[in-house]
């Protein structure tokens, strides 16, 4: 998890961040007998709706990394926001492309919300992804993992989630030849793993 403020000796503990730390609080630790040794600790979780069809061949965002911490610079200490880096982290999740239009929370056939088919994922999130030419992912140009240089989630045949390295977001691509109807993620991320800082 990234950080809400750090303490330090002598420094009052502002409500504030004692309460943002109950809304988030979440355990994630590494195990005893991981190989990973420098894996951190927490874990950061959203959800994402869209509430509009993903086309073939485009890509949309799903998280750009936008945090609330704790600002102590300021008496008395009051939230702020800040932007976390998705690299290094490991991903599990669900993702679910739904069968029929307005199919989504609130939308007039949220009923039928579970119609469509749920897939579960796992995966790495790495330093980023290009496209196969080695340059930023873009409409027409999915990601293409690579050895060392490239990393994108393969959720199901041709749907990604990868972190664009470019400009730090999180994103789902589309390379099905089909319309992906109002997709649906959950995701958690653990903390940077320390294997590619």
């Amino acid at each position: 998890m990234d950080r809400a403020w750090t303490a330090a000796l002598g420094l009052n503990v502002p409500s504030v961040g004692e309460n943002l730390l109950q809304d988030l609080g979440v355990v994630m630790r590494k195990a005893t007998a991981t190989a990973i040794t420098t894996q951190g600790t927490g874990i950061e979780g959203r959800i994402y709706q869209a509430t509009s069809d993903l086309a073939a061949d485009t890509l949309a965002i799903v998280d750009d990394g936008t945090i609330t911490t704790v600002n102590t610079a300021v008496d008395p200490a009051v939230t702020t926001t800040a932007t976390m880096s998705w690299s290094d982290r490991l991903v599990i999740g669900w993702f679910r492309p739904l069968a029929g239009a307005t199919e989504y929370p609130g939308g007039a056939n949220d009923y039928a919300f579970d119609a469509g088919t749920l897939y579960n994922f796992w995966g790495y999130l790495g330093l980023g992804a290009q496209n196969g030419a080695g340059g930023q992912v873009s409409p027409m140009n999915p990601p293409v993992p690579a050895a060392g240089t490239s990393w994108a989630i393969l959720i199901t045949a041709n749907v990604w989630l990868y972190l664009d390295a470019a400009d730090g977001k999180l994103k789902l691509y589309n390379g099905t030849g089909g319309t992906l109807r109002t997709p649906a993620l959950f995701i958690l991320a653990t903390a940077k793993t320390g294997a590619r800082p």
